[in-house]
């Protein structure tokens, strides 16, 4: 475990080879393994490289005449379309797009490639193009949520699938973001082509009146073979293949000179078969390459993968875990000792034994999270400490003494290890939520920890490990954490949020402003010696003569004692005995304490990631309180050393974590240099097969524990494992593990599924292509402005460049040159804006037949670009109801359920809640976790009425309440918590839901379980359910969506063409109840409002 590894484990090159995405030609097969295109004939053998590795290809397709291949690649960071020859040869940019979802999806007989993005069309939905190979000339193909298209000899789409491929990875998937086949024929609306099955068909392939396309009908994505029939419905279905265990992951057809064949993707393997006699061959395939990406290699910066780390008990050494790996670092000059350096096991918590010798880990390297003990110093086999664990390990905490370690695990259960007998007691376990903060007395005896209660308020607990008991020390009215032992063990100081003070005094106010408590938390302290004295009590004539009180002389000789703790005493009745430190309250966090300081962090909000260290002098006022010094500045997290005199600092430098250790203090050393830890020379070995198989395995272990416990134990986990772990044979790169992580997970049928890596940025990104925001087309002399994208017109930082007041361009006009050079076509201008992010650009701008003048824009990225056609989608609604209705009704779009949805909320809701009616658009939605907020404002109901002063009009209690009806407009791209939200509009009876089923992720998540390398693959684990009024439950959401009220399609044609049948469903709806004329508010009664009094006098 301390050793070097000999090297890399064994490799196969003849088993080596996973096969994806596969183009069919009439000469032969490209497709894609190794993160690179190969090509090969159609009866297999040794596969030719047609790009190198920093192309990461993607998605190729094979023109009619097999002389051209188009692929999505990214030679310049950014996937964009290229085109090179079938035979290989040089590459050709088609497109500057920088659009994440773009893909290949074939070639028309014209020899144009056919392109779905989302980039262009305002809401993201997917759309299909042509693009011509010589000239970049762009043409849309009219239909909304189309891609994987075949087409006519028209050069348009007759079979297409209805939404991309889904981002979650579930099987047998049925709900509103599922794949179906649709059929079109032009000036006609399309409709769906297999109308009888409700999961998924997608990826058509057109050969005649004959339609080749995946199904899962039969249970498992199979090929599937049907007559396209003159009605536009596929008839006469059947399936080509049969298989169970291992689904068909996609499929291309080609005409050869042998016949139609179709090629398609299996388990890593290429098939090829025959439709006219259903021969199914598994091609043998060999990859006559180096493997470059199996090379064992040294990672040059593990600190970009950091994730635990521990102080030595003496605080001259650091140990720091990082992808799994771990080493100890000298404080200063002095020798780094790789502890684990195996990439087939991860480390995960670390904690250093008390006496400082060795180090504790969590480690899986034999299938589970167990303790072990390595040598500090290096050089001695490791010990395993415990067997048998079924769960995470969190937070190992030693005692000052050696011999026990607290520790929490992920079934909320309290551990106490026996590190000498190696026999593990369980103290406690939580029915819910969650336990932590250990903190030992420093006799050894007493445990203190945090555990949630039934109200989800966290309680500080005592446990004594002499009698066996525990106690409570704080109640469950209060947030209380963060506790910790004075050295002499006479007072716990602990943190605790009692400070209700709120920021805003009244509900009565612009956008209706709610209570918002900052600054929550206070610093108490428990004495547990009765006969002890408050350490920042006043002094007084009692000073000093309580036999619990210990003198100047007294504390300054226990300072250097801590190896010989004395008994720590803890008197009945501690929890009365409760006291407050004299500090202003604030967002305090993290609390430590040597004998003269209280350590913690501050910062100006809960939610800041880089605090302030503040110290604060334990003593008594004299004759005000101690001020609380900052210690330092950006701090992530510290860590006080066991002896109490070294103090670990994490800082962030250029996005990196830098650590230091300087002695405990009242403030940091001035120069910090020569106590920070050095970690630039830090590399470390890695053997990419057995860390693969390391992140499957972790990954199989992460689901078991995270994912919703009746929901994992209804599949058979451990078939599922041993089915695709036989896969990692053949992996060769990170992508391709991924394909297999997603076939494993798929299992569970579950949503919120997606697979992917958070790494850093790849070294060849791209630069930034400047957007203006706007659509172009090809006219005389240059690009004619044919849409300016803006979202609200009273927000300059809503417009687009173009729009901007001193550019004044609108549609119609014509740029005919940008920086001095001639526009001839969509790829000419974003060349040009390559690198001109936020930079000045000229453009020579001409109107009708007016002189052409000159014009100064500054140019948006990506991003935001995307952002103004997404406003500008959702302004065009807008402005649609507010005419349709005569200003009667509101339109309020959210885009997701966050922070930032939180404050559109605020800006569109308010200067609308007055109407009568109010559309809330929820398509698209991609979820959050705001729901609660807004369902609590729609709920609002008004009970009484104010007339002030001498107003006219009343005002309602409460206010901002809606009075009108409300419709809520869904679809199946309304995720997650947008989905929540739907359904409390629809069960509150706050809201008519008008549109399509909604996707069906209804399991919420937390995003906690990245694997070694950044990488993810998201485990939901907390589903819904209603109890009827029956009394019955039933479980709502996942996998099942929430179904609308009344059911409006907004069919891919006539959307295209920009109609919104959804949103004229609820004006319609809306309207049919809105009285002829506009209701006003009530009048207040006659007469004045004194009520009834005494008439005698």
């Amino acid at each position: 475990m301390a050793a070097l590894p000999a090297g890399p484990l064994a490799v196969d090159s003849q088993g080596l080879g996973y096969y994806r995405q596969a183009a069919a030609g009439p000469d032969g097969i490209v497709f894609v393994a190794e993160g690179d295109l190969w090509s090969v004939p159609y009866s297999g053998g040794a596969a030719r490289r047609l790009t190198s590795s920093p192309a990461d290809a993607a998605n190729p397709a094979i023109s009619a005449d097999g002389r051209w291949l188009a692929f999505v690649g990214r030679y310049d960071g950014a996937p964009e379309v290229y085109v090179m020859p079938a035979q290989g040869g040089a590459t050709r940019r088609l497109t500057v797009d920088g659009d994440r979802g773009i893909r290949v999806e074939g070639w028309s007989r014209d020899g144009r490639v056919l392109v779905s993005s989302s980039r262009y069309s305002g809401k993201p939905d997917t759309r299909l193009y042509l693009i011509h190979p010589d000239s970049g000339e762009r043409a849309p193909l009219p239909l909304a949520e189309a891609a994987e298209a075949c087409l006519s000899d028209q050069n348009l789409p007759i079979l297409f699938a209805r939404e991309p491929q889904p981002t979650d990875n579930v099987i047998g998937y049925v709900g509103g973001q599922r794949q179906q086949l649709w059929s079109w024929q032009p000036g006609h609306e399309a409709k769906p082509a297999f109308p009888d099955h409700p999961g998924t068909s997608r990826q058509p392939l057109c050969d005649g009146d004959q339609a080749y396309f995946i199904s899962d009908k039969g249970g498992r994505l199979n090929l599937w073979q049907a007559r396209l029939g003159a009605d536009g419905v596929l008839a006469d279905s059947r399936p080509l293949t049969r298989y169970q265990d291992f689904e068909v992951r996609g499929a291309s057809l080609a005409r050869t000179a042998a016949g139609s064949r179709i090629v398609f993707t299996r388990a890593g393997q290429l098939h090829v078969l025959d439709p006219r006699t259903g021969l199914d061959q598994t091609l043998s395939i060999q990859l006559n390459f180096d493997f470059d990406q199996l090379r064992a290699r040294m990672i040059s910066n593990p600190v970009n993968y950091l994730s635990a780390l521990a102080l030595s008990p003496n605080g001259d050494r650091v140990a720091v875990q990082a992808r799994g790996y771990v080493s100890i670092f000298p404080v200063g000059s002095g020798r780094r000792v790789d502890v684990l350096i195996d990439s087939s096991q991860r480390a995960r918590e670390l904690s250093f034994s008390a006496d400082g010798k060795s180090l504790l880990l969590a480690s899986d390297k034999d299938g589970e999270q167990e303790f072990w003990r390595v040598a500090a110093r290096g050089g001695d086999a490791a010990q395993q400490l415990t067997r048998g664990s079924d769960s995470p390990i969190y937070q190992p905490t030693p005692s000052p003494d050696g011999r026990k370690l607290a520790y929490a695990d992920g079934r909320r259960r309290l551990w106490l290890l026996n590190l000498d007998s190696r026999e593990k007691e369980l103290i406690r376990q939580l029915e819910q939520g969650d336990l932590g903060d250990f903190s030992w007395s420093p006799d050894s005896r007493f445990l203190v920890y945090r555990a949630d209660a039934a109200n989800e308020f966290s309680q500080l607990w005592l446990y004594d490990g002499q009698q066996g008991r525990e106690q409570p020390l704080s109640s469950d009215r209060y947030h209380a954490r963060s506790a910790v032992f004075a050295p002499d063990g006479k007072t716990l100081y602990f943190l605790s949020d009692r400070n209700l003070d709120s920021q805003v005094s009244s509900p009565w106010g612009q956008r209706d402003p709610g209570p918002y408590f900052n600054k929550q938390t206070k610093i108490y302290g428990l004495m547990l010696d009765a006969a002890s004295r408050w350490p920042f009590q006043p002094k007084d004539e009692l000073a000093g003569k309580g036999d619990g009180d210990a003198g100047e002389k007294d504390r300054d000789e226990a300072k250097g004692k801590s190896d010989a703790a004395k008994p720590v005493k803890i008197d009945a009745g501690v929890s009365q005995r409760l006291y407050e430190v004299p500090l202003e309250p604030g967002n305090y966090d993290n609390l430590q304490a040597d004998a003269k300081r209280l350590y913690f962090t501050r910062s100006d909000t809960p939610e800041a990631e880089l605090k302030q260290l503040l110290s604060l002098a334990i003593e008594a006022p004299n004759p005000t309180p101690p001020k609380p010094e900052t210690f330092s500045e950006g701090i992530k997290e510290f860590r006080l050393s066991t002896d109490r005199k070294q103090l670990l600092l994490v800082k962030e430098v250029n996005k990196q974590a830098s650590l230091l250790v300087v002695p405990a203090a009242a403030q940091a050393p001035k120069e910090l240099d020569k106590y920070t830890v050095n970690l630039r020379a830090w590399s470390l070995p890695l053997d990419p097969r057995a860390e693969w198989r390391q992140i499957f395995n972790d990954t199989w272990r992460m689901h078991r524990d995270k994912v919703h416990t009746a929901t994992i134990q209804a599949v058979d986990w451990q078939t599922a494992r041993r089915r695709f772990e036989p896969l990692l044979d053949k992996v060769t790169n990170r992508q391709e593990l991924n394909d297999v992580i997603a076939q494993m997970i798929a299992q569970v049928g579950i949503q919120h599924s997606q697979v992917g890596i958070r790494d850093a940025a790849p070294a060849n990104s791209d630069v930034d292509v400047g957007q203006l925001a706007a659509d172009f087309r090809r006219a005389p002399g240059g690009l004619r402005v044919g849409a300016i994208w803006n979202g609200d017109p009273e927000l300059l930082e809503e417009r687009s460049p173009l729009a901007q007041p001193e550019a004044g361009i609108r549609v119609g006009d014509v740029i005919r040159e940008i920086n001095g050079q001639p526009l001839q076509s969509e790829y000419a201008l974003a060349s040009a804006l390559r690198g001109q992010v936020g930079k000045q650009v000229l453009l020579k701008v001409q109107r009708a037949e007016n002189t052409p003048r000159d014009v100064i824009v500054r140019p948006v990225n990506l991003g935001r670009d995307r952002e103004l056609r997404y406003l500008g989608w959702e302004n065009q609604r807008k402005l649609r109801v507010e005419r349709e209705s005569g200003g009667r009704i509101g339109y309020l779009h959210l885009q997701a359920m966050g922070k930032e949805d939180a404050a559109r909320w605020a800006r569109e809701y308010y200067p609308v809640f007055e109407r009568e009616g109010l559309i809330l658009d929820l398509r698209h939605n991609n979820g959050g976790n705001i729901d609660q907020w807004l369902l609590e404002k729609l709920l609002r109901r008004v009970w009484v009425w104010w007339q002030d002063g001498n107003q006219t009009i009343a005002s309602p209690n409460p206010p901002h309440a809606f009075r009108g009806k409300v419709v809520a407009l869904i679809d199946g791209d309304t995720y997650s918590d947008g989905e929540t939200f739907s359904l409390g509009l629809q069960r509150l009876g706050i809201a008519t839901l008008i549109g399509k089923r909604t996707a069906g992720a209804g399991m919420w998540l937390s995003d906690n379980n990245l694997s070694r390398d950044k990488g993810i693959a998201r485990a939901a684990s907390s589903p819904q359910f209603v109890v009827n009024a029956d009394g019955s439950r039933r479980w709502v959401v996942e996998g099942r969506g929430v179904t609308p009220d009344i059911e409006v399609d907004n069919p891919p044609w006539a959307s295209f063409q920009g109609q919104d049948a959804q949103l004229e469903a609820a004006i319609r709806y809306l309207k049919q109840g809105l009285p002829a004329q506009p209701a006003s508010k009530p009048q207040a009664p006659d007469g004045g409002a004194q009520g009834s009094h005494y008439q005698g006098f």
